[in-house]
């Protein structure tokens, strides 16, 4: 089955903090099947650390439920 996977930042704070959640859709624009989270950190080099760790588990997801992704972040 295809899929759409959307990257979205939302502000994590009062001073400018974000953090990026990513979105799995049956079709661009339907409803959200699996939502992964990557919190905000002051940390920069973390931050990516842990934004490559979602990614890898996006990935694994996709594969485990036999998804195709038309469309990535």
């Amino acid at each position: 089955m295809d899929v759409v996977v959307d990257k979205y930042e939302r502000q994590a704070g009062h001073y400018g903090e974000f953090e990026y959640i990513y979105k799995v859709h049956k079709v661009p624009g339907a409803r959200v099947i699996k939502t992964f989270h990557v919190p905000h950190s002051y940390d920069s080099e973390e931050m990516l650390e842990c934004e490559e760790r979602v990614r890898k588990e996006i990935h694994t997801y996709l594969e485990k439920h036999d998804y195709t992704a038309i469309q990535k972040f």
